[in-house]
């Protein structure tokens, strides 16, 4: 149980902490953890126990620490990064033409979403299909990495498209625009 008297503390530190980081999606002032269970602290607590309906004491007994690490817990999970799925199944698997599967969906989806930065990557229809077009988008990339042209998508050409992806898409980091509103893949 944390007291109320004034020292630096680790626990009290802790709890200013995590009350800090509660307080950005509820109506509790925003403290400056400095471990010192001050009037600032006591101020916060009061706050945190009124807004979760706890007895109003000013002090962080049992109840009251594990209402704060509980919010704490739930702030965390509500700004935490979004899991990501692993989209290419192994190290050794390859996409050729003709092929078709789910896989092929996504990647379209992602060859299409670079075909509006990049002028130079081909727009294609997302059918699951690697037929012609996937195949000369993914030649495209190739090409501009430096890779051997085959048109299908193995390991090393799937990390470059993901690179690429995460990168201008998923981020949104694009430079430089060209007139009519494209980017063009540059090679170093």
């Amino acid at each position: 149980m944390l007291t109320t008297h004034s020292a630096v503390n680790k626990p009290i530190r802790n709890a200013q902490h995590f009350l800090r980081r509660i307080s950005y999606d509820n109506d509790i002032p925003r403290i400056i953890p400095d471990g010192i269970f001050g009037a600032q602290t006591q101020n916060a607590v009061m706050e945190f126990q009124r807004v979760f309906e706890l007895p109003q004491s000013g002090t962080i007994d049992n109840n009251t620490w594990n209402s704060i690490y509980s919010a704490y817990k739930s702030t965390l999970k509500k700004y935490a990064e979004p899991s990501k799925t692993s989209i290419f199944p192994s190290p050794h698997f390859k996409i050729c033409g003709g092929d078709e599967n789910g896989i092929i969906y996504v990647i379209q989806a992602m060859l299409t979403a670079l075909g509006v930065k990049f002028s130079n990557i081909p727009e294609l229809e997302i059918n699951g299909k690697f037929d012609q077009n996937t195949q000369n988008a993914v030649t495209e990339i190739q090409n501009t990495a430096g890779i051997r042209q085959t048109g299908e998508i193995d390991k090393e050409t799937w990390e470059f498209i993901s690179v690429l992806f995460e990168t201008f898409i998923s981020h949104n980091y694009i430079n430089p625009l060209q007139k009519n509103g494209k980017y063009i893949i540059r090679t170093p």
